[in-house]
């Protein structure tokens, strides 16, 4: 039997998929500080070193 995914997993996916959108939407210009402020004004509430590793 598997374990649920945990509430962090669950974000940190999130996360990665509006990461992946904006550097493709940006043609791949944006780097981490303009991605970081776009997930700000998107409503992600994470810092820049949570999801750049």
């Amino acid at each position: 039997m598997k374990r649920a995914l945990s509430p962090r997993t669950i974000e940190r996916s999130k996360i990665q998929a509006a990461i992946r959108r904006i550097f493709e939407d940006s043609r791949r210009n944006y780097g981490s500080p303009r991605i970081h402020k776009e997930l700000v004004k998107q409503g992600f509430q994470c810092s820049e070193t949570r999801w750049k590793d």
